[in-house]
């Protein structure tokens, strides 16, 4: 019998959503529920903040913190700590998930000094890693994922 399927909110760089969104279809290939509507937005990947109307960013805002609310983790695809960048939109998002309670993991490097706390089983260097550990919790809640 099968559970539950495991809902993620996957947060990023905004630069980077064109790669999340094929993270989401891995993800999905295996019965995941991806939470994140972000990676479908119209606005391009390189867009800036003035780009975009502040009653549209509100509302994306608001509807990202709903998103996570709905998912059971959050995965931060995290950059550098020393590759400069200026929105921070997924520092925020995933302090506000680890702040409800939700399970966070980082995929990359440590990004910041919070994310050195994190144990061990929730960072990952690459996603092909936490991949074969989402396969395995999906395994675990009966699900197909093949090999």
């Amino acid at each position: 019998m099968k559970n539950k399927p495991l809902s993620i909110y996957l947060a990023s760089h905004y630069s980077r959503k064109e790669e999340i969104k094929a993270v989401a279809t891995a993800l999905t290939q295996i019965g995941v529920v991806i939470t994140s509507t972000w990676i479908h937005e119209r606005a391009k990947s390189q867009s800036q903040l003035g780009d975009v109307s502040r009653q549209s960013l509100r509302k994306n805002g608001n509807r990202d913190l709903k998103e996570i609310r709905k998912a059971e983790w959050l995965v931060l695809f995290s950059v550098s700590p020393t590759v400069k960048f200026t929105r921070g939109g997924s520092v925020y998002e995933n302090g506000y998930a680890h702040g409800i309670g939700k399970k966070c993991f980082v995929v990359g490097p440590e990004q910041n000094i919070f994310h050195i706390l994190y144990k061990r089983k929730q960072k990952f260097s690459d996603f092909t890693k936490f991949f074969e550990f989402v396969k395995t919790e999906q395994k675990r809640r009966g699900y197909n994922v093949g090999k």
